[in-house]
């Protein structure tokens, strides 16, 4: 419906988008050494969603955070997880077990602080030029007024949107909070157990874009190679 040279600019735009997102699922594949990384169904739909959303970028990033947890370098892995809150702000769940597990088995440190605070500059940066910068980022994380794509769609005919989105915010929340209690001891375990951490709070964030499910699904096979 727009005008012509508005159209013509949007697709230019998300062409770009597709090839950005094409390359990033390269360099995914270069970091974990397996050409055979992603199928070709999966790349075609990374590509698509990435027409959409630019989300689907912060997998090199991911890839980067399950390598370093499985060379026992905590502290890029927190480096790095806290970047990939900058592209998507899901990511912050993943960020929120690693520092759980770093603190718990007393792998945080000097190095891992400084390493943390640099992952999150981007965030930094934008608070200390705006202010109010940092109730947006809490109202995106866990926060819209609506819910298109969601669960609890299935429960608000029998209740206010306004209710059922406080449930659901008190929901993820807790359960972020009781997954990251479950996290394994084992090194072992860890990677496996930040994917299905990633997973079940796909399922019950009271916004799920269908990109952000692209993503936790390419993390899992991202587990199973690394």
């Amino acid at each position: 419906g727009g005008s012509p040279g508005t159209t013509g600019f949007t697709a230019v735009v998300y062409a770009g988008q597709a090839v950005l997102v094409v390359v990033s699922v390269v360099l995914t594949a270069r970091v974990v050494r397996s050409a055979s990384l992603l199928p070709p169904l999966l790349l075609s739909t990374l590509a698509l969603c990435g027409m959409y959303s630019l989300e689907t970028l912060s997998l090199p990033l991911l890839a980067l955070t399950l390598e370093s947890i499985s060379r026992r370098d905590y502290a890029r892995s927190l480096l790095y997880a806290g970047l990939a809150t900058s592209i998507s702000y899901f990511n912050f769940a993943l960020l929120a077990v690693l520092v759980f597990y770093a603190l718990r088995e007393n792998y945080f440190n000097k190095k891992s602080a400084v390493m943390l605070l640099l992952g999150l500059l981007p965030h930094i940066v934008l608070c200390a030029i705006r202010l109010e910068y940092f109730t947006l980022l809490v109202e995106r994380a866990v926060y819209e007024p609506r819910t298109p794509l969601s669960i609890y769609r299935l429960i608000s005919s029998f209740a206010s949107e306004e209710l059922v989105y406080r449930v659901s915010v008190a929901l993820w929340l807790s359960l972020l909070v009781v997954l990251c209690s479950l996290t394994p001891r084992a090194l072992e375990h860890l990677a496996g157990h930040a994917y299905t951490v990633l997973l079940v709070l796909y399922a019950l964030h009271p916004y799920c874009y269908p990109q952000t499910l692209v993503l936790v699904i390419s993390a899992g096979l991202l587990t199973s190679r690394i």
